[in-house]
């Protein structure tokens, strides 16, 4: 679903794939919260809560939340050929 480039204030960037298991998790954890919405309306808070949760279960990040948007950059992308079925229809 996104690809995110992570880079720690010092060190080595690192590639992270969020997946429906970190988007699922991310929408529990917020009231209101949707894919639709999230691609619709990108937010860096949003995008950082989601990449902390891909971090987490791939073991690449063991702190909390405010550690790791202090302490890391954030690049990200929408994987390619990723069908968002909000737009089908079209």
């Amino acid at each position: 679903m996104f690809i995110f480039t992570i880079t720690p204030e010092d060190g080595e960037p690192f590639d992270v794939k969020a997946d429906s298991r970190d988007v699922l998790q991310w929408e529990k954890r917020n009231k209101g919260a949707s894919l639709k919405r999230l691609l619709e309306h990108l937010a860096m808070e949003d995008l950082y809560k989601v990449a902390y949760i891909a971090c987490k279960r791939l073991k690449k990040f063991s702190g909390d939340p405010e550690e790791f948007e202090a302490s890391y950059t954030l690049d990200f992308e929408v994987e390619d050929g990723y069908d968002d079925p909000s737009q089908r229809g079209r």
